[in-house]
Order: C-alpha cells, then sequence, then structure tokens
C-alpha cells in the first residue's frame, strides 16, 4: 500500500470518527425547546406540556376573586411538545361579566385560531375564528349565543378580539429566538 493510499485511508477513518462523535454530542431539538422554555420560566406540567402563569393570580385566587364579585385577571401560556403550539388562555372577570379568551398557535403551521366566551349572569356568547398573517386576514364568528342577541355589540366585541389576536401573534411569531427552532417545529406537522 502506498503512502498515499495510507493517507486517504486515515483521513477517512478521521472524517468518520468525527462525524459519529458530532452525531453523539449533538443535542437534540426537542432538548433545545426544552431548555429554551425553562430559561423562559415555563415549568412542566405534564408529560410533554409546559405551564407560564402570566398574571399575578393563580386560578383558585381568580375564581374567589370572581365569587366575591372583584374584579381580576387570570392569564397563563403552555406550550405543547406533542404538537408545538403554543396556547395562552386570558379570563377576565370584570362587572359581573367574564372573558375568556383562548388563543393557539401552532407552529408547524404558523396558524393561529382562538375561541372567545363572553358571559353575564345567564347568557353566553361563543365566538371563533382564525387569524392569517400572510394574507392579514382576521376571521370573526359568533359560534353560539344564549340570551345576548345584542348585534349592536358584535362589532366591537370582534375589535377586542382582534386586538387580542394580533398582539398575541405577535408574542408567537417572536418567542422562539432561534429560527432553527422554529424550523425543526415547521417540518414536524403532524399527517
Amino acid at each position: 500500500m502506498s503512502k498515499k493510499n495510507l493517507f486517504m485511508l486515515i483521513f477517512l477513518f478521521l472524517i468518520i470518527v468525527i462525524l459519529i462523535l458530532v452525531k453523539v454530542t449533538e443535542v437534540p431539538m426537542n432538548d433545545k425547546i426544552i431548555s429554551y422554555l425553562e430559561k423562559n420560566n415555563y415549568v412542566l406540567k405534564s408529560e410533554k406540556l409546559y405551564f407560564k402563569q402570566i398574571s399575578q393570580l393563580n386560578l383558585a385566587n381568580y375564581n374567589y376573586s370572581k365569587s366575591k364579585k372583584i374584579n381580576s385577571t387570570y392569564e397563563f401560556n403552555n406550550f405543547s411538545l406533542a404538537d408545538y403550539q403554543l396556547t395562552k388562555s386570558i379570563n377576565e372577570y370584570q362587572d359581573e361579566v367574564e372573558n375568556i379568551l383562548d388563543l393557539i398557535y401552532d407552529y408547524t403551521n404558523s396558524s393561529l385560531i382562538y375561541t372567545y366566551r363572553i358571559s353575564y349572569q345567564n347568557s353566553n356568547n361563543i365566538y371563533k375564528g382564525s387569524y392569517d398573517e400572510t394574507n392579514n386576514n382576521f376571521i370573526c364568528q359568533k359560534e353560539f349565543s344564549y340570551g345576548m342577541n345584542n348585534t349592536n355589540l358584535e362589532t366591537t366585541i370582534c375589535e377586542k378580539i382582534k386586538y387580542q389576536v394580533l398582539k398575541f401573534n405577535y408574542e408567537a411569531t417572536t418567542f422562539f429566538t432561534n429560527p432553527e427552532l422554529v424550523s425543526y417545529m415547521k417540518k414536524q406537522k403532524i399527517e
């Protein structure tokens, strides 16, 4: 065997060893996502679900304040590693009216959907919709109504929802500062 062939063989062997070492020491993407969530004060709530309370009140204190008819807010975020979705829930109680807004941003397809419920005494309205950032298309549709038939308020309610939806869309699209993580989640579309 010539010296040239020996050097080539040693060179190829070193490249293979280096590639194996890189692969073995590479941190899986989900671990990078978990590390990022933990650095941003998310805690593991259940398997593959991370939680962060945003408001000062927790759920128990919010429910207590509501029972005493004290204006209050309870807000939290969840991030699911099972489906790569960031969710936000905003519960507001003010002047005997409760509003619950649930927002979901899906990183696999960059979609945002929401459900909004407004309750006053024995009446309820539920709105559902979506926001498509690419086309700047906001959809707000009343899905259910019981005891509230004031159509004059629908525009006001949809504008309030739109404000929160745009705010959450910005939060979700800027949350992960590492584009590699976002790119990885986009490739994880659940069929």
